[in-house]
């Protein structure tokens, strides 16, 4: 059971990059198509098995620019459709990574005052009143 779902979120993710590297070119007026975004993205995740480069910048557009062009299309129009869609994917990620590590060094910072505030405050004695009656007197006198 897992195993399929977990097969069904891969496709899908893989479905979803595929509509995405497809969509960003023809919004670039770039007509790859879909076998040709395909391959495309194939090819770059195959690129992504070595990691020269940190996010693969470069690598990511070398590749794509790469496989657009022996399709037929201008190298320098690829690098800036790569280039795009390199942003359009990893810049919204970034940022979400940034605002969650933001609030979690936030927090992490207020509970480590907040133990440093504690371990400095003194304990508190609590004394009773000399009026007070035992706890082991006031169980007694009840247990009749």
């Amino acid at each position: 059971r897992r195993v399929s779902i977990g097969i069904a979120f891969t496709l899908v993710d893989w479905c979803s990059e595929l509509a995405s590297y497809s969509l960003i070119a023809r919004a670039a007026h770039f007509q790859l198509g879909v076998s040709g975004s395909l391959l495309a993205l194939l090819a770059v995740n195959v690129g992504f098995l070595v990691r020269v480069t940190p996010g693969n910048v470069g690598v990511f557009e070398l590749v794509y620019a790469t496989v657009a062009h022996s399709l037929g299309f201008p190298y320098d129009i690829a690098i800036g459709v790569a280039l795009m869609l390199h942003l359009v994917q990893d810049v919204p990620t970034s940022l979400l990574g940034v605002a969650l590590g933001v609030r979690f060094f936030a927090r992490e910072a207020l509970a480590g005052e907040r133990d440093a505030r504690a371990r400095t405050l003194p304990h508190p004695v609590t004394t009773l009143p000399s009026s007070a009656i035992p706890l082991s007197e006031s169980v007694r006198g009840t247990s009749t």
